[in-house]
């Protein structure tokens, strides 16, 4: 039985960590053929937009289909390369500056527009946990938010460097977004045992 239970824990374990690697693989395709292009020129960006963002649109259909709760944070940045995939394709060339202009910035901002409309409008709110503690959710969705937001202002005024506006500020946002995770579904945990122990059987 100890067996049988290891083995699906790992199976288990194996199909979210694909399924976190295939949410996010269109932000990896971006980033990697940005790093190839010159960012000054508004055309070169055409080619990572509309790879990327048909790739995000796949990615968001497919969760969609299946009802698997999305990675609030890689759902901002899903949404942001499908747009801006959309912009180019049907020439919205004001859109598309406007993108060029922000940088990883721009990506920022569809996660805060995430955040805010998770927060009013779904009880797993920004953080995306399913808990019985709504406070905690709050809490910490808006703790969440506020990363976002200060995270905006940085890499927009870092926009000039890929690797701080980028990759420093990206990494600073999955860490605490994880931690949050981390924290609230630790406390929910204890939460459950209590109540097991308060009503046994």
């Amino acid at each position: 039985p100890l067996t049988i239970g290891y083995r699906l824990y790992i199976k288990h374990d194996l199909k979210e960590k694909m399924l976190k690697i295939f949410e996010a693989s269109p932000l990896s395709i971006f980033v990697i053929y940005i790093s190839l292009i010159n960012p000054v020129i508004l055309e070169d960006w055409k080619a990572p937009f509309v790879i990327s963002g048909l790739a995000a649109l796949i990615v968001i259909i497919s969760l969609f289909l299946r009802k698997i709760m999305f990675n609030r944070i890689i759902f901002g940045v899903n949404l942001y390369l499908t747009s801006g995939a959309l912009a180019f394709i049907t020439h919205q060339w004001w859109l598309c500056r406007i993108y060029s202009q922000l940088q990883a910035s721009g990506m920022i901002l569809w996660m805060i527009a995430v955040g805010i409309l998770t927060i009013f409008f779904s009880p797993k709110g920004f953080i995306g946990v399913v808990s019985s503690d709504t406070n905690s959710i709050k809490k910490y969705s808006n703790y969440l938010l506020l990363v976002c937001v200060i995270a905006f202002a940085v890499s927009f005024g870092l926009r000039a460097n890929r690797l701080l506006a980028g990759i420093l500020t990206f990494t600073c946002l999955f860490s605490l977004q994880k931690s949050f995770m981390k924290t609230l579904g630790d406390a929910d945990k204890i939460l459950e045992e209590e109540h097991n122990e308060a009503h046994p059987g």
